[in-house]
């Protein structure tokens, strides 16, 4: 039979579908270009059943790419850190400033408060040192009964 030709064959499918046929064609490996240019062979390596040339090591290097300025980046632009750290102190100033002027209101409120307590503390009767005692027993029971025994 002749490889180089296309063959027909019937393919029948699994899924129950009308076969049809198929042209098969087998695979014809192409060989490949390899631009050898000014490359020698030194000697030959066996390869499975064949040998296969080894060619001279090339001296020539390869084109490096032009150096990087590898030096760190800031991770934030910096006119933005500027930015930011003035408005993180322009807000600690405004904090603060409430915090100056509600002390201020917290002293007049205070001091009034102080006032009324040391005119009330006056107002009060002495304190009264004797009198009688009282011992009073709570007893309490289950659903709710208690007594108290004085």
């Amino acid at each position: 039979m002749n490889d180089h030709l296309p063959q027909h064959r019937t393919i029948q499918s699994p899924y129950g579908w009308p076969a049809q046929p198929a042209e098969i064609t087998p695979y014809q490996p192409m060989p490949l270009e390899i631009p050898v240019g000014e490359r020698r062979i030194v000697g030959y390596t066996r390869y499975g059943d064949c040998l296969m040339p080894v060619y001279e090591a090339r001296t020539e290097s390869a084109l490096l790419p032009a150096p990087r300025d590898l030096t760190p980046q800031p991770l934030i632009d910096p006119r933005a850190q500027v930015l930011a750290g003035g408005g993180v102190c322009a807000a600690g100033i405004g904090y603060g400033a409430g915090q100056i002027l509600n002390a201020f209101a917290g002293i007049g409120s205070g001091a009034l408060m102080a006032l009324a307590l040391i005119l009330l503390a006056a107002k009060m009767p002495a304190r009264h040192t004797g009198g009688d005692t009282y011992h009073v027993t709570n007893h309490n029971r289950w659903f709710g009964k208690s007594t108290t025994n004085l």
